[in-house]
């Protein structure tokens, strides 16, 4: 591919965390799981931070078990699109003056 110029690329990836609570119950000595609908949450979560959003979501009342499900996608930007779309930042400068007593 002669003269052909490959332009420069911003690349990101993101984990996605797939929770799949069920509730739990001890009914006549025997453990009785409920499924509850599977919720995601942006990032890479623990089972106790799950545990958490599950009880957000669905309560307090409940004991919770859960399963994770983590996916990864990365994704690719020319720059010249990125610049175009994005906000610039600005920050603070630094002083370099030091302090006197």
């Amino acid at each position: 591919m002669k003269g052909t110029v490959k332009m420069k690329q911003i690349t990101r990836t993101f984990i996605t965390t797939k929770v799949t609570p069920s509730t739990v119950k001890l009914v006549n000595g025997e453990v009785e799981l409920k499924p509850l609908t599977p919720f995601d949450v942006n990032g890479d979560i623990t089972e106790d931070v799950a545990i958490r959003k599950a009880k957000a979501l669905y309560g307090k009342d409940n004991q919770y078990v859960v399963t994770l499900d983590k996916t990864s996608s990365t994704y690719a930007l020319p720059v010249d699109v990125f610049l175009a779309h994005a906000t610039k930042i600005v920050t603070p400068e630094k002083s370099d003056t030091a302090t006197e007593a």
